[in-house]
């Protein structure tokens, strides 16, 4: 008869910190796009938001068009519409202006939560009217676009 060795693994203690003062806990904010983060210290006041829906809306779509580098906006959006904005904007054959420039014919803007802020703004984009829907986040004392849809 062949005697078989069984050994057990037994689980490694965790260790345990007693710390004399509890730790302040660290103040974090959640949002669907960007996910857990912690919040700043200092509150830097990111701007007015309608001004700058208007603002990304504009060059979102002038580099949507071909007309502005698209790293322009690499600092004002997330990763994921900035790929997006890679993906489906016109290479122009030849370094032109644009016929039109995009004009901006209206911008409102609604605070859903602290820091964050949905907006529609319409625009002139030199052949009709178009409209833009975005949700815009205040992240380290500036606005991040976080959402984007264009008609």
């Amino acid at each position: 008869m062949n005697a078989q060795c069984v050994t057990a693994q037994l689980p490694v203690p965790q260790v345990i910190r007693f710390i004399h003062k509890p730790e302040k806990p660290k103040k974090t904010t959640s949002s669907p796009f960007l996910g857990d983060y912690e919040a700043q210290e200092y509150h830097q006041d990111p701007g007015n938001p309608e001004r700058w829906a208007a603002l990304l809306t504009r060059t979102f779509v002038e580099a949507l068009q071909g007309n502005r580098p698209p790293n322009q906006l690499s600092r004002w959006v997330t990763s994921d519409i900035f790929r997006d904005l890679i993906e489906h904007r016109v290479v122009p054959q030849k370094a032109t202006q644009a016929l039109y420039p995009i004009r901006i014919k209206s911008s409102r803007c609604a605070e859903i939560l602290p820091g964050v802020n949905e907006a529609t703004v319409t625009f002139f984009d030199g052949y009709r009217f178009r409209a833009a829907a975005l949700r815009i986040e205040a992240f380290r004392g500036r606005w991040l676009l976080t959402a984007l849809e264009l008609a």
